[in-house]
């Protein structure tokens, strides 16, 4: 950035990547130890699930080098994710908030010790793949629909996704296995 000024920031193979990230459709979960400042926030705050260890610390430290967030930092935190006032003192101060601070703040939805971060994140991944794979993806498109749309229109997208939903063999999988008391096996068609 010091050599390149906003060119390294809009560099369209960059910013491509980002988008890329940001549209995927599959659930995405991003497991964090130790560190994690600046676009490292800005790229974990892309995923549908986050975990922290207990001994992590966040921070968006721009603001130290003349600059401000530039990949989405100052509009995921603020207010789609932890409200104007934290936010905007993560932004302007650069102080770190904890892994404990961020759990209430809503950043991350889980805290644990460094050791079991990874091992929490696959055995998310493991039970997410179990479910069905239609219904995973519906469900993933209508809440991020929350963030860029009025409560009305994020209604009326729900209710697109579950008609959809309902379309497919994998309710009518879940619905006997529930009844007849044994696991669903989903085929996402």
């Amino acid at each position: 950035m010091r050599q390149h000024g906003f060119e390294a920031l809009s560099d369209p193979t960059r910013q491509d990547a980002w988008d890329i990230i940001a549209g995927f459709p599959k659930p995405l979960i991003a497991a964090v130890r130790g560190v994690c400042l600046g676009g490292g926030l800005e790229l974990v705050m892309l995923a549908d699930i986050l975990l922290l260890a207990e001994d992590s610390v966040l921070a968006q430290p721009e603001i130290t080098i003349g600059i401000m967030p530039g990949d989405g930092g100052t509009q995921r935190l603020t207010p789609r994710i932890v409200g104007n006032p934290l936010a905007m003192q993560m932004v302007l101060t650069d102080e770190p908030i904890s892994a404990e601070r961020a759990v209430a703040a809503g950043i991350v939805s889980e805290m644990l010790p460094a050791s079991q971060v990874l091992g929490r994140a696959l055995a998310i991944a493991r039970l997410i793949s179990n479910r069905a794979p239609i219904a995973a993806q519906s469900a993933k498109e209508s809440s991020q629909a929350a963030y860029e749309t009025p409560l009305s229109a994020g209604l009326a997208i729900e209710r697109r996704a579950i008609r959809y939903a309902l379309t497919t063999n994998d309710p009518k999988e879940g619905m006997a296995a529930f009844i007849e008391k044994r696991q669903p096996l989903f085929s996402g068609n």
